[in-house]
């Protein structure tokens, strides 16, 4: 392999590794669309699963799609105490005698008990157990309802994300002249000056690139982030050392946009009617149907489902406030497969004896609703005990 080539190489390596990162198994991506107004939703979930949650890669272009990464709180509010989401640990409120947020983590007497995406959003976590610890057990029940109302009006979050785009701007200018400048200037040298002198050049003109967008990231998190002092000097500072890792500056500025809004809110404002319709009728039938990925007891078991219920009403709640709830969707099916019941909360069509969805574990199958016009689709490949 020539020296070109091997550089070529290198930098594309490094160009993927800064497009990855880990999000929680309940996150979703919005990104906007190549060509066009509107944006479109993935589910970060279905990337390779890692130890803190799921590995994602971003698009290519990284500089011209700013991402925003928006997941559900990892904790449930019960009466009785909080529920961690993916692992149904439960701690009573009488238990909790101190409470940290550090590194993107939540912490609960000295141990560590869930992670946030940022350290925002750690923080905020702190804040909301505090102020549930300190009310008293007879009122805790409306201060959780309180606590759950979701924030932000579509109006807002698009106005938030043309603040984004607006102050990223320059940056995201100054990203565009990087990509030649690591991809395209390299081999080029290496055809015209000897190794040495290529390799040096080549690495002076990455680290002068890295370097200005280092400080134009510096100033543009302060405007957006203020708060976040201390995630903007470590970006600031790996940015320094590592002036390739700035291929990412974009999204280290869009990214944490993310947490401050839920999914159903980043979906009201950025998606079109079509996909927002699904995604929300989506979000509203996994909030009615909770499934613990955790094992716990039958008690356990019926506290997270009665807490995932005070979130599903909250989101209804929101939804019809602000006129955008989704009519109910219903399966599609031919009466040719022979299926007879369905999963009301992945909607998979089945021809089995189970009394459960094989999908979705513990949510019980129910038969099919009254037939009507439609458009027909087969059993998508779900079947188990087919006769």
């Amino acid at each position: 392999m020539s020296d070109e080539q091997t550089t070529f190489l290198l930098l594309a390596v490094l160009y993927l590794v800064e497009c990855c990162l880990i999000a929680g198994r309940d996150s979703f991506l919005f990104l906007p669309r190549p060509f066009g107004h509107f944006w479109q939703a993935q589910a970060a979930g279905k990337g390779l699963a890692v130890r803190h949650g799921v590995l994602a890669v971003l698009p290519p272009l990284t500089p011209w799609r700013p991402a925003v990464l928006s997941s559900p709180a990892p904790l449930l509010f019960h009466p009785s105490g909080i529920i961690h989401r993916e692992t149904g640990r439960e701690i009573r409120w009488e238990e909790i005698n101190s409470l940290s947020a550090e590194n993107a983590r939540l912490y609960i007497n000295g141990a560590p008990f869930a992670r946030f995406q940022d350290e925002y959003g750690a923080v905020e976590a702190m804040n909301r157990l505090k102020a549930l610890i300190s009310a008293p057990p007879e009122t805790r029940p409306a201060a959780i309802r309180a606590l759950l109302a979701l924030r932000g009006q579509p109006g807002s979050v698009k106005r938030a994300v043309q603040r984004m785009k607006r102050r990223t701007f320059p940056l995201r200018l100054l990203g565009t002249v990087q990509l030649p400048v690591m991809f395209a200037m390299p081999p080029v040298l290496f055809h015209l000056l000897p190794p040495g002198a290529a390799f040096l050049l080549s690495a002076a003109l990455i680290f002068l690139t890295g370097w200005c967008i280092s400080g134009l990231f510096f100033r543009i998190h302060r405007k957006l982030y203020p708060e976040r002092r201390g995630e903007r000097w470590g970006k600031l500072f790996h940015f320094l050392l590592y002036p390739p890792g700035t291929i990412g500056a974009t999204h280290a500025l869009s990214l944490p946009l993310g947490s401050r809004y839920h999914p159903a809110a980043w979906a009201c404002a950025l998606l079109p009617e079509r996909d927002r319709r699904s995604f929300l009728a989506r979000l509203l039938r996994e909030g009615r149907y909770p499934v613990s990925r955790g094992a716990c007891s039958p008690d356990a078991a019926e506290r997270f489902r009665e807490a995932s219920r005070e979130e599903y009403e909250a989101l209804h709640s929101y939804l019809d406030r602000c006129g955008l709830l989704p009519p109910e969707e219903e399966p599609e099916w031919e009466e040719k497969d022979g299926c007879t019941r369905y999963c009301p909360r992945c909607l998979g069509i089945y021809r089995t004896e189970a009394e459960t969805c094989p999908a979705c574990s513990v949510i019980p199958l129910q038969p099919l609703p009254a037939r009507r016009e439609r458009q027909g689709t087969d059993c998508g490949g779900r079947e188990e005990n087919s006769p």
